[in-house]
């Protein structure tokens, strides 16, 4: 069963399980967007188990100045959820790992 707000028009939110997705803080002291973004697998390698080129690496919010809420999850499964995403028609979906509702 899904729960749809049908007068929300911003992007649909997602559920995944929180087992699938290590969420971590990280200080990513960047002045871009951009510049975070590409130094995020190298903020969290230290706490992964794999080559980072097996991960999905996602910035979330900002909790302190320079400080972020991040995830990583193995490409294979992010690659599942995107086709499920696809059959849905929720191609402009945010995931969010449901320990973090």
């Amino acid at each position: 069963i899904f729960a749809v707000d049908r007068a929300w028009a911003g992007p649909t939110t997602v559920l995944v399980p929180s087992e699938d997705v290590l969420t971590l803080t990280v200080d990513l002291p960047f002045a871009t967007r951009a510049q975070r973004l590409a130094n995020l697998p190298y903020a969290m390698e230290d706490a992964v188990a794999e080559p980072l080129a097996n991960l999905h690496f996602a910035l979330g919010q900002e909790v302190a100045p320079r400080r972020h809420i991040a995830g990583a999850v193995r490409r294979a499964r992010m690659d599942q959820w995107i086709a499920l995403l696809a059959e849905a028609d929720l191609d402009a979906a945010i995931l969010l790992p449901d320990a973090l509702t």
